[in-house]
This record gives structure tokens, sequence and C-alpha cells, in this order.
């Protein structure tokens, strides 16, 4: 039975003649390079988009570091000079309202 169905194989085989191998052969190897070279060809233009998106957020971070930093200079400018205004005008404010400045009597010993 098994001798059956090799022999059947090789009849087949010598029926088609060694044409069917080579052309199977032949489509089997151009059509690995085809797959291979579109597959080079996707990877190529994947790795172009994604070092595309890489420069865009590098761009992007940077952009946003820089504002905050302007945004620190500024705070460490303004902060001393807000607070040196504030301790003058509450100054100036305890000196008005001092006098009218009035204390509950405890009625206890002194």
């Amino acid at each position: 039975m098994v001798n059956d169905g090799l022999s059947w194989i090789f009849q087949l085989i010598a029926a088609g003649g060694g044409g069917a191998v080579i052309s199977f052969l032949l489509f089997q190897y151009l059509g690995k390079s085809w797959l291979d070279t579109k597959f080079a060809e996707r990877l190529a233009a994947l790795k172009h988009q994604h070092n595309l998106e890489v420069t865009r957020l590098r761009v992007e971070i940077d952009s946003m570091l820089n504002g905050a930093l302007t945004m620190q200079k500024k705070e460490f400018e303004l902060l001393p000079m807000a607070w040196g205004l504030f301790e003058k005008a509450y100054s100036q404010i305890e000196y008005v309202t001092s006098p009218f400045q009035t204390y509950a009597d405890r009625g206890g010993p002194v």
C-alpha cells in the first residue's frame, strides 16, 4: 500500500515532468525575493515615519520645556519684587490702623 502511494507520487512527478518541479522552485524563489523586497520597502517607510514622529515629539518637548523655563525665570524675577511690595503695603496699613487698635479688658488681676 505504501509502495503504491510512493510509486503514484513518483509517477505524478514523472508525468508532470521536471518542468513542474522547476516551475514550482522558480515560483518559490521569485515569490520569496518579491516578498523580501516588499518587506524591506515597508520597513524603510516605517522607520522613516518613526523618525519623523520622534523628531516632531522632540521639538514639542523642547518648546514645552523652554516655555516652562521662561516662566520659572520670570517667576524668580517677579516674586521677590512682589513680596517686597507686599511687606511695604502691610507696614503702611499697620501704621495707619494701629491707633484704632483696642484690646478687650479681661477684668482679672493684673
